[in-house]
């Protein structure tokens, strides 16, 4: 920063709480589950990076009372930093659920893959 920034910054920490207010920012995540449980008082979800959450179906738009259990879905989720809580989800979608791979369709993968050169070549720099 300029001296100007410098001064600006410092005018600005007076009236702001800068480090409360950082603290308090949520975090907004895209999340994968499936309602797990859908009884009034016992709503649930499995999120597909961990773990069974039970809900309150007030942070969830309102479409989302309609979803049964089994229903993959999509959602914004709006999370506390700290605790990880949900404070709000911003929208939710209905999605499908993904297909069990028989043995047949692997074998015929595994058989279509002569070599890891057939592969897109990755860069990980």
């Amino acid at each position: 920063m300029n001296r100007s920034d410098t001064t600006s910054w410092g005018e600005m920490r007076q009236l702001v709480d800068v480090e409360r207010y950082r603290r308090e920012l949520p975090v907004l995540v895209r999340e994968f589950g499936e309602v797990v449980s859908a009884r009034p008082g016992h709503r649930a979800v499995h999120w597909e990076g961990g773990g069974r959450e039970p809900i309150d179906i007030e942070q969830f738009p309102g479409e989302f009372a309609s979803f049964r259990p089994g229903q993959p879905f999509e959602a914004y989720v709006e999370r506390d930093q700290e605790t990880m809580q949900i404070r709000r989800v911003l929208l939710v979608k209905r999605k499908h659920a993904l297909r069990a791979q028989t043995a047949a369709d692997a074998d015929t993968f595994a058989v279509s893959v002569q070599s890891n050169k057939d592969f897109p070549r990755a860069n990980l720099d």
